[in-house]
């Protein structure tokens, strides 16, 4: 769900008129918010200074907080806005990768599990199809290479996994499977 707000400025005769577009992030710690800003046109090009270090009209990418961006005219006229991105909720939920390749190219090779960080009494089991434990991790996760617990590197197949956001608590369960491919 993205939340959507436009805002319009009552612009005094020094400043730039615009509209403003927010967009909502989708919980506290995901980069996905953004804004547009729509310059009303009176002296063109206009300069885009936001906080975040971006200089283009619109910014994505933006984790939940307060940015600004300061418009700039041709004629030297500039305005500065305070934007908000607001997260519409709250901690997200671990989402684990559903493939990795451990290959040694160093591009996705270990097994990613986004905002695991927010869970430090995770558990994580993964399982082969014969259902045989092939990894095992608690607290501060560490990406899975693809080996097994005795650091042997696992066939490419698919593979079971249960992590609990909680292990203390069988009602954080997320269940799914994470394939490697060589």
């Amino acid at each position: 769900m993205i939340c959507f707000f436009v805002f319009a400025a009552h612009a005094k005769a020094q400043e730039i008129n615009f509209t403003l577009s927010i967009y909502s992030a989708a919980c506290n710690d995901s980069r996905n918010g953004g804004a547009d800003v729509d310059v009303v046109p009176t002296t063109p090009p206009y300069t885009y200074l936001w906080s975040s270090g971006s200089t283009t009209a619109s910014v994505r990418g933006l984790q939940p907080g307060d940015y600004t961006v300061t418009i700039t005219d041709a004629a030297g006229t500039d305005t500065t806005v305070a934007v908000e991105i607001r997260a519409y909720g709250g901690v997200c939920g671990v989402a684990a990768d559903p493939v990795f390749t451990p290959n040694g190219d160093g591009y996705n090779d270990t097994w990613y599990i986004a905002n695991i960080q927010h869970y430090p009494d995770n558990l994580i089991l993964i399982y082969n199809r014969w259902g045989q434990k092939v990894f095992e991790h608690s607290g501060i996760y560490e990406p899975w290479d693809g080996n097994d617990l005795i650091g042997v590197p696992v066939p490419d197949n698919a593979y079971y996994y249960i992590i609990y956001q909680d292990k203390n608590d069988e009602n954080t369960i997320v269940k799914g499977s994470v394939s490697i491919i060589r």
